[in-house]
């Protein structure tokens, strides 16, 4: 099949390299992976945590997220199984620089329960900060990269469950794909040459206040595929 045949950008690769080209992530990982989301018997679907569907497949007590993170989560690009060492992948995939943007608002107007939901999120994300022993401006980890520190939140508590669950340990992968041909066009070309991602992620962790070697410690995985021959 042809790239031009998937979505545009992440969403696209991702799925072209689930059902093209899986070898890829398997063979920078060393394992065989088992991939739950997106797959194409479920149209590509992706899930949040907190779904019953998740739930029954990675064993995880859905009622510990209440007073963590708003029912509205964050939707995971991929989650894959290593069966044999009976470990979940959680993935977040990206294939240009643009795609780590801001978010996590709240404004002057917020109701009362955008308001809760807010400080959920901030309650999470400042003891993971915490955690790190990080004294970067808290406006970095609530706001500026909020796309990496809630996926890291999320890292953090479903470690705390390996004992009940069907997986004996969890990790987190940052999936940047280099040279996304969907990305170029006459005008501008958004797509990620090689070495970019590497540039990109030392200078967030940087600013964020934590060590690469930290991240590794915990499961975290920052990996980049080349997806010229995508």
């Amino acid at each position: 099949m042809n790239r031009n045949q998937y979505p545009k950008g992440s969403k696209g690769m991702i799925q072209c390299l689930v059902k093209e080209h899986k070898s890829l992530l398997d063979e920078k990982l060393g394992v065989n992976l088992s991939w739950i989301s997106p797959i194409e018997s479920t149209n590509f679907k992706e899930y949040q945590l907190n779904g019953s569907f998740i739930s029954d497949t990675i064993g995880f007590p859905p009622n510990e997220f209440y007073n963590f993170w708003p029912s509205r989560q964050p939707q995971w690009d991929g989650l894959a199984m290593d069966n044999e060492h009976k470990t979940l992948y959680l993935i977040e995939a990206k294939s240009r620089l643009s795609e780590i943007e801001p978010g996590n608002y709240l404004t002057k107007d917020a109701n009362e329960s955008q308001k809760a939901n807010f400080n959920l999120k901030k309650n999470a994300i400042m003891s993971l900060k915490n955690h790190y022993g990080s004294d970067s401006d808290d406006k970095l980890w609530l706001h500026t990269y909020y796309q990496i520190s809630n996926r890291l939140a999320f890292l953090h508590k479903l470690k705390k469950f390996t004992a009940v669950a069907k997986y004996n340990d969890v990790k987190l992968i940052f999936l940047n794909f280099e040279n996304d041909s969907s990305w170029k066009s006459q005008s501008k070309n958004e797509s990620v040459p090689y070495g970019g991602w590497k540039k990109k992620y030392a200078n967030i962790l940087q600013k964020l206040g934590i060590s690469k070697e930290q991240l590794q410690n915990e499961g975290v995985l920052i990996i980049d595929i080349d997806g010229s021959n995508f």
